[in-house]
């Protein structure tokens, strides 16, 4: 949404110039465009606008624009504070609550005591990152989280110990961050990601470690507690019935030996609710059966050879004065083999 309201504004000069916007609020210079021109131009691209206001006296995020003594217009925060009781109120805490977990990746950006936004990121099966490293993947999501709102001035924190340890090593410039093992590249990249974050914006940031209790972000990375017990329970159901019908057509399959077909209908005349899978896994379990050669399982005739090279192999076990040996040929031109 705040890229189409950007985009719409600035379709024509005196918009561009005569406005500016933040989320889903617009600022409206009246000596360059007038705010009923500004609605007229967001009903022609279907936006709709509520009732203009005068910025001072008004509010805009959070924040009132009033005038000070000395005529000037400057925002000030909602909450009023008493004269006298202090010169100057202290700033709002500005945390950003980092976590990764074999699931996901997420960041808390809160202000104030606040959550104004947070977001998990889940991870891809195929990532085999090391944990430190999906962590440190967190701390720049969060810090990407924190410039998007314009800050720059935040504390960062983490239930990780070793990633804290890193990012004091980066922020202090002191000593080298120590990292060992195959992920030692993938970490050092990251870190110089964070250096250059701090150093191109002028950022001030603060590390902190927490407990994984009290990380905020450490429910964004996780699955229901709920969910999961009702899984477990569900699987533990389906895993004693599937393990009762299959030990059943074990026990049934090994006083005949015979095909899956036959076997099936044999069976059945003992409890008819078994059924053709526990029947099929009980004969291809079986080490008698699959000991039988040819193996009973047919296959569809056909050539085997191909025009390439290594595209297809030819394999087969052959017994040989009582050892199994494994034969490999390549199905190309080459028909090389190995015995």
């Amino acid at each position: 949404m705040t890229r189409i309201l950007k985009t719409v504004l600035e379709k024509t000069e005196p918009m561009r110039k005569g406005t500016d916007s933040y989320f889903d609020d617009i600022l409206v210079d009246d000596s360059v465009v007038s705010t009923s021109s500004v609605v007229e131009h967001l009903a022609r691209y279907g936006l709709t606008a509520k009732e203009t206001e005068p910025l001072e006296g008004g509010a805009v995020l959070g924040l009132r624009l009033e005038r000070n003594g000395a005529g000037t217009l400057m925002f000030r925060r909602g909450n009023e504070i008493p004269k006298g009781t202090v010169k100057r109120a202290p700033a709002e805490p500005r945390l950003v609550w980092c976590d990764a977990s074999s699931i996901a990746t997420g960041a808390v950006l809160e202000i104030g005591g606040v959550v104004v936004e947070d977001g998990a990121w889940q991870r891809k099966k195929d990532n085999y990152h090391h944990i430190n490293v999906s962590e440190l993947d967190a701390v720049i999501k969060g810090v990407n989280l924190a410039l998007k709102w314009g800050l720059r001035e935040i504390e960062i924190r983490t239930d990780a110990a070793t990633v804290a340890g890193w990012m004091n090593s980066v922020l202090t410039a002191e000593k080298r961050a120590r990292t060992k093992g195959t992920a030692e590249i993938l970490v050092k990249r990251r870190l110089g990601i964070l250096r250059e974050l701090i150093d191109e914006f002028g950022m001030k940031i603060r590390v902190r470690e927490v407990s994984s209790e009290t990380n905020k972000a450490d429910a964004l990375t996780r699955v229901k507690k709920s969910w999961l017990k009702a899984k477990e329970e569900q699987d533990e159901k389906k895993l004693e019935v599937c393990a009762a019908g299959s030990f059943r057509a074990k026990e049934l399959h090994e006083t005949h030996h015979l095909g899956v077909d036959r076997s099936l209908f044999l069976a059945r005349k003992v409890d008819p609710n078994i059924s053709r899978e526990e029947v099929r896994h009980a004969v291809r379990a079986c080490a008698r059966c699959q000991s039988i050669d040819p193996v009973p399982r047919p296959h569809s005739a056909g050539e085997l050879c191909v025009e390439e090279n290594w595209r297809r192999l030819a394999i087969d076990v052959t017994h040989y004065q009582g050892t199994r040996y494994l034969s490999m040929v390549d199905c190309g031109p080459g028909r090389f083999g190995i015995w």
